[in-house]
């Protein structure tokens, strides 16, 4: 046979794919249709798969239309937001505000499943030094599984994160070193020609 779903989604090819597995049928035999795309700032990239999977699935066995919509309460539930993050960080810079040495463990709160965790940790790496130009960077980073709803695409994806975890070495190193942070950030910004 062959399967539509009609679903709020910002995946239709994800949408298809689980949906056909799950039902055991060819990708090309199911169509996943939706009436716009966009909104969620990446919240139904994954997150409504596994609802349009299972509606899929009751159609099938029962051979008529299904239909599944969640209450609010619900919906946010299962969703997940943008991950929580946690800096642990070594820094150094000279008097001046130089930035000599960063040394950063981020700690990403992925929820009780990866979902789009490593996308969004790779995210947060690349975007650790912001706009810096900083000698000698190590960074790693830690997804840790917790009992809280699986947390997912939300929008920058991991960059605001980094940045941010950035930005707060930025401020510390300028509250220890008695000067303005906008020295610090202005000392360091990268140039034109410069390696990032």
């Amino acid at each position: 046979g062959e399967l539509t779903v009609y679903a709020s989604t910002q995946n239709p090819e994800k949408t298809q794919k689980f949906t056909a597995s799950c039902c055991s049928l060819p990708n090309h035999k199911v169509v996943c249709r939706m009436k716009r795309m966009g909104g969620a700032f990446g919240g139904k990239e994954t997150r409504s798969v596994f609802i349009s999977a299972a509606a899929g699935v009751a159609a099938m066995k029962l051979k008529k239309p299904v239909k599944i919509v969640l209450d609010r309460d619900e919906d946010m539930w299962i969703t997940g937001t943008r991950h929580p993050f946690v800096g642990v960080y070594k820094a150094g810079a000279k008097k001046d505000g130089t930035l000599v040495a960063m040394d950063v463990d981020l700690y990403s709160n992925a929820g009780y499943s990866t979902d789009l965790s490593e996308s969004v940790m790779d995210r947060a790496l690349f975007h650790i030094d912001g706009s810096y130009k900083i000698p000698n960077l190590r960074v790693k980073g830690y997804l840790c599984m917790t009992n809280t709803t699986t947390n997912t695409a939300f929008r920058g994806f991991g960059g605001p994160q980094g940045i941010f975890v950035c930005e707060s070495i930025v401020e510390h190193l300028a509250a220890e070193l008695r000067i303005q942070p906008e020295i610090i950030r202005h000392k360091n910004l990268y140039h034109k020609g410069d390696l990032t």
